[in-house]
């Protein structure tokens, strides 16, 4: 029965979850009118407990309004007078407060309350009218808040793709937009630039498309966190990202990690990925040596001391005799035995079509493969090749007149004699 009246009544009791993890208890009774409750009832009739008219209504609009600051559901004790009240429901959104799931209808359908709202609580767009969740501005300013708030947006708007790049833009998730544009390629683009991860919920004619993996991830390297793996044994795609991060290289295959030519590739693109090669690779004077081309800091960081400190390696580091794979050969040489333990060697240059002049030198047999080199670009017009290849002695591929040579820049070190078969 009522503490008040004495009398049965019925009693709605509401269950509130509040922010503290806590569960806020409310009860209405029938003769205290909306907003009353045993605890705090002030008497009867219809605006009875929630503050009444004249004082009552301005005390109650002062312990409301304090009350949104730590307790968002507050309007749900304010009486119908309040709730209409747009100077009052403008004020209670400027503080924070669940206002639209509270207010009267023709508040719910004033744009300053609602924007206001807005600012505070994305997900009040679904507690507006249908005329405005239709309005541009108004959905707009829903999403800046809450993305998951497009939900509620309806109207042409809609098919508008200038307006829905803006909406993937700003985080609208792919499963959102319409069939139509999850099929644009333009749409998808953006939405997976804006977050990576919506790659996966891609249709598979761009999900499983490596002309559009590539594009993506030339745009943006951690795309590949959500590519297929068969992606990540591409080396066009996986040198995409590692010329943006060396960090890339650790979401490549085990396979492609270890690949020997292929570490020393990604090298020539970003000579920090050394550090995210596999170990035995880091290890591996070939690999070293193509990394050390291209920094002499590399040392500090991705060289074993035991390697970086060894004579032979530091040399070899000095001369920087040629490089792996794709390097064109800047000059073909054929040896002959002059006799008293010497070689001559006459070298051909082949980086330009306007000069061929031929470059004589004669050395030891026990020289080495970069004493070979040192003597042959002392010989050489420095302006003819410096024409066909910027750079310096680092730049010589030496081959043999068949067509063999050094496979790596540590094959410096081997001996003109060994190299010739002497």
């Amino acid at each position: 029965s009522c503490h008040q009246s004495r009398q049965p009544c019925r009693h709605h009791i509401n269950i509130t979850a509040t922010s503290h993890g806590l569960l806020q208890l409310e009860a209405h009774c029938g003769h205290m009118g909306k907003g009353g409750y045993h605890h705090k009832g002030k008497g009867k009739g219809k605006n009875g407990g929630g503050g009444g008219k004249g004082k009552d209504l301005e005390a109650e609009k002062r312990r409301l309004l304090s009350r949104l600051h730590w307790d968002h559901w507050a309007l749900s004790r304010a009486s119908d007078a309040l709730l209409s009240d747009k100077e009052f429901m403008l004020e209670a959104a400027k503080q924070g407060g669940r206002v639209l799931q509270y207010a009267a209808p023709d508040i719910r359908a004033d744009p300053e309350v609602v924007l206001e709202a807005l600012r505070w609580d994305g997900w009040a767009l679904g507690d507006t009218t249908e005329e405005l969740r239709s309005d541009r501005h108004i959905v707009m300013e829903s999403v800046r808040r809450n993305e998951f708030s497009f939900r509620y947006a309806q109207g042409e708007m809609l098919h508008d793709k200038a307006f829905m790049l803006q909406m993937v833009s700003l985080g609208v998730d792919l499963h959102e937009v319409c069939e139509e544009f999850q099929n644009d390629k333009d749409i998808v683009m953006r939405a997976v630039l804006h977050n990576p991860k919506s790659l996966q919920k891609a249709v598979d004619q761009f999900r499983l498309n490596p002309g559009f993996i590539l594009e993506a991830v030339q745009a943006d390297w951690h795309v590949l966190n959500f590519a297929e793996q068969r992606f990540r044994d591409d080396q066009e795609i996986m040198f995409a990202a590692i010329a943006q991060e060396p960090r890339a290289l650790c979401l490549a295959s085990e396979g492609f990690r270890r690949n020997k030519l292929t570490v020393i590739k990604a090298i020539r693109i970003n000579f920090h990925v050394l550090q995210y090669a596999d170990e035995s690779l880091r290890r591996d004077w070939d690999v070293l040596l193509e990394a050390a081309r291209y920094s002499t800091e590399i040392g500090r960081f991705a060289i074993p001391p035991e390697v970086f400190d060894n004579p032979s390696f530091r040399t070899a580091c000095d001369t920087r005799l040629a490089g792996l794979g794709e390097l064109e050969p800047l000059l073909q040489v054929k040896f002959s035995d002059i006799g008293n333990g010497q070689v001559r060697a006459t070298a051909n240059i082949l980086c330009t079509e306007d000069w061929d002049p031929v470059v004589y030198a004669e050395l030891p047999k026990e020289a080495t493969i970069e004493r070979l080199a040192e003597l042959l670009w002392v010989e050489v017009l420095l302006d003819v090749l410096e024409t066909a290849r910027e750079g310096g002695p680092d730049r010589i591929h030496l081959v043999l007149r068949q067509g063999e040579g050094p496979v790596s820049p540590f094959d410096a070190q081997r001996l003109v004699s060994e190299w010739c078969d002497f």
